[in-house]
């Protein structure tokens, strides 16, 4: 997720710059999605794993649920928010004359998506380490 954030920023300086190697970014992007991917499998595969093996005590359990509501926003926000936009930038940088405010309005979506993401990251590690009680 960090890589895929840094080759954001180098994406936009690129294309502030007027470069034309603002291409190679989009296609990384597009490509780490796929590792993305393969890493929430691994991630809920694991998980699964270990809610067998302690005979699923845990699934009831206020800090679970919210853990889990928050794989599943990740999941979602990153298809929804952050793969539409990747083709919508995508797309723009393919037409010879893209519109600079207008990717600069995707640019902005960009960087909330990322705080949002790295925020239920957050939250699913607090979550997970400390399995706070509530109530």
């Amino acid at each position: 997720m960090i890589s895929v954030i840094l080759a954001d920023r180098q994406l936009w300086k690129k294309m502030d710059g007027g470069s034309e190697g603002s291409g190679i970014w989009i296609e990384f992007i597009q490509s780490a999605t796929k590792f993305i991917l393969i890493a929430l499998a691994v991630f809920l595969v694991s998980g699964l794993g270990l809610l067998y093996s302690n005979n699923w005590v845990h699934v009831n359990q206020p800090w679970f649920i919210l853990k889990s509501a928050c794989f599943i926003l990740f999941t979602v926000n990153g298809a929804l928010v952050g793969g539409n936009t990747v083709t919508f930038v995508d797309k723009q940088l393919r037409e010879k004359n893209y519109n600079m405010d207008v990717l600069t309005k995707a640019k902005t979506r960009m960087g909330r998506f990322h705080i949002i993401q790295l925020i239920l990251v957050a939250a699913i590690i607090f979550l997970g380490t400390f399995k706070p009680s509530f109530g």
